[in-house]
């Protein structure tokens, strides 16, 4: 039982500060820069011939998955090409890219700039040659919101407009305002516990000072429990109207963050939970290295969503396999996006799965012999 607290306290704590607090940050700070980024830019940088691979990888290079879920949004209206929504997916990490980036930044700097490389030499390729063998059919529509994005499975966010008010309104709208509040101050809180880690400092003696210790750990316990409810609530609860500005930044990147900090507590619990449970040896064991290694991030990749990408990043991180697999990991997932152009052409979703794990393999094999 004492073990079990242990993991469940250590594995919200680290989560917190040294992982979800940095994604929190660099997706706010991305967001930001990603609301500059207006529609007849996309179209008119992704339309070029021969520029339109080199665009779409420079967009799916975003963390997260909405610059990929942009260009499949393009692709359906028939701006964007094939190659040009290849060299999207297989330069996204989706959601895990910050989680990457948050704790160890050279590492997703040299994984992400070789997904990029590759997405463009292939993207270049499917157009120059017609890789496509006449399978791919552009659409003249895609599953679009209000303001141009597509929502995977056709579902529209809120259009604006206010719900009606209820008795429980006035509640709902403290309730609201205090869990977004409350998450905010332990982000910040984490993040500061985050900084004062990656300089060196003696997080052994921050935590058995008494309040400081109380602090960090409520503070962990906060940030973590709502995100989960984040997660499992609809959206329009958190802002049934469209909010705007700054306020619209926070909210976007509380709802974006939430999921990705579940997974993370997820991922983390589970492998300490396998590491506590097993003999140190069997899980070293298990560590994939070579040609093995990369066929099998690549088929992980093939997976769509973020959750599973998550946990790849995290097991790498506690050192459970190899760059190998996460490059080719990196290379074949197609995060969110994949939901996306499901929606919009099943066949273009199967033959660019299919196009993605090919040079997934055969990188992952380059970088596990380098």
């Amino acid at each position: 039982m004492d073990d079990f607290v242990d993991l469940t306290a250590t594995t919200l704590l680290d989560a917190w500060t040294a992982i979800a607090s940095f994604v929190v940050l660099s997706l706010l700070v991305t967001r930001l820069l990603r609301s500059g980024l207006g529609e007849r830019t996309l179209d008119s940088l992704l339309s070029r011939r021969g520029v339109g691979p080199l665009g779409g990888a420079a967009l799916g290079a975003i963390p997260g998955c909405g610059g990929a879920i942009a260009v499949v949004s393009l692709y359906g209206r028939g701006t964007a090409g094939f190659g040009t929504l290849l060299a999207a997916l297989i330069a996204t990490a989706g959601d895990s890219a910050f989680v990457l980036l948050s704790v160890a930044p050279r590492t997703a700097a040299l994984t992400y700039a070789t997904a990029f490389v590759t997405g463009v030499v292939a993207g270049i390729a499917v157009d120059r040659y017609d890789l496509t063998l006449g399978r791919v059919k552009r659409v003249g529509r895609a599953v679009d919101d209000p303001h141009g994005g597509v929502v995977p499975g056709g579902v529209t966010p809120t259009d604006g407009k206010t719900p009606r008010s209820t008795p429980w309104g006035s509640v709902v709208r403290v309730l609201r305002t205090a869990a977004l509040v409350g998450w905010w101050l332990a982000a910040a809180i984490g993040l500061a516990v985050g900084l004062y880690r990656a300089v060196g400092g003696d997080m052994s003696r921050l935590l058995s000072t008494g309040q400081p210790a109380e602090i960090v750990a409520g503070a962990s316990v906060v940030g973590v429990g709502l995100s989960v409810v984040v997660a499992l609530v609809p959206e329009t609860v958190l802002h049934p109207s469209e909010p705007a500005g700054l306020r619209a930044a926070a909210v976007e990147t509380t709802v974006e963050s939430a999921p990705i900090v579940a997974w993370v507590v997820v991922a983390l619990a589970g492998y300490r939970a396998l590491a506590m449970a097993l003999d140190p040896g069997v899980l070293s064991g298990v560590a994939l290295g070579g040609p093995s290694g990369a066929i099998a991030g690549s088929l992980i990749g093939v997976v769509p969503g973020c959750g599973v990408h998550v946990g790849v990043v995290t097991a790498f991180v506690e050192g459970a396999v190899p760059p190998s697999v996460l490059v080719a990991n990196a290379i074949s997932q197609d995060g969110d996006a994949l939901f996306a152009l499901f929606a919009i052409d099943r066949t273009a979703a199967v033959v660019a799965t299919v196009y993605t794990a090919v040079p997934a393999v055969v990188v992952g094999v380059a970088v596990s012999v380098v």
